[in-house]
């Protein structure tokens, strides 16, 4: 059974710059690639974050589409998105917002640390200014693809410049091994492509088995090594189609 009590609820707002740790770009190649200046530039995405109370990280509630999520659009209120698309880059698809000026977007995210019988601790929601990188989307050399209508597991990692991690030393990460070895045991995020355009990022559902909970949805908190229980769902749409 997971624990239902709330033992502290704090908002913060980072004053920080968000840069997500372990970004360096590897391929991808956009089928219409953006121009600027005449060189070809690396696409833009928008991302949606549901809002369902049933998720740990969520949007802020502005911004809202008819199915109710908030919507993170490249240059809308300070928001910053990319997808590394260009040969030589990741594939990572990110987004970043502004700690400055009077328009700042924030997300919600609420900590719950899975204790060893499989059951929760409530530490608490925090509104961040706070990163996202889903690492190598779709990455073209060496080829790894998700065909349309089909699912891939993937890195990720969220930077909440609180609990966690900020400016590029820490982060929730969805990430089985971390660069320098560590084994973190948590999940991997679940990426299903919708489009050539557009791909749905969610966790994998808990189960029940001889009476605990067996968590699917583990992210790894880099700030104090503890593993958190951390469904979510979003949709990143890309601002041009790209192949594979």
């Amino acid at each position: 059974m997971r624990s239902t009590s709330l033992i502290s609820t704090l908002l913060i707002v980072a004053a920080a710059g968000c840069t997500m740790p372990d970004a360096t770009p590897t391929a991808l190649h956009p089928s219409a690639p953006a121009l600027a200046g005449g060189k070809a530039t690396n696409p833009t995405a928008t991302f949606f974050i549901a809002n369902d109370a049933a998720y740990r990280l969520r949007g802020d509630d502005l911004y809202l589409e008819t199915d109710g999520s908030s919507r993170y659009a490249n240059g809308e209120c300070g928001v910053s998105t990319t997808i590394f698309a260009l040969a030589g880059g990741s594939g990572d698809a990110t987004l970043s917002v502004s700690a400055g000026g009077k328009c700042r977007r924030k997300t919600r995210i609420t900590y719950e640390s899975i204790n060893a019988d499989g059951t929760t601790t409530a530490e608490g929601t925090l509104t961040v200014v706070a990163s996202i990188n889903v690492r190598a989307l779709q990455v073209a050399s060496p080829a790894s693809y998700i065909p349309i209508g089909t699912d891939a597991p993937r890195n990720m990692a969220i930077n909440d410049e609180a609990v966690c991690g900020g400016v590029g030393t820490g982060a929730i990460a969805f990430v089985p091994v971390l660069n320098d070895g560590t084994v973190t045991n948590a999940d991997q995020v679940n990426v299903h492509r919708d489009a050539a355009d557009r791909w749905t990022v969610t966790t994998t559902p808990d189960e029940i088995v001889d009476g605990h909970v067996v968590h699917h949805d583990k992210a790894y908190c880099k700030g104090n090594g503890k593993l958190y229980h951390m469904p979510l769902r979003l949709t990143i749409r890309s601002s041009v189609p790209l192949d594979g």
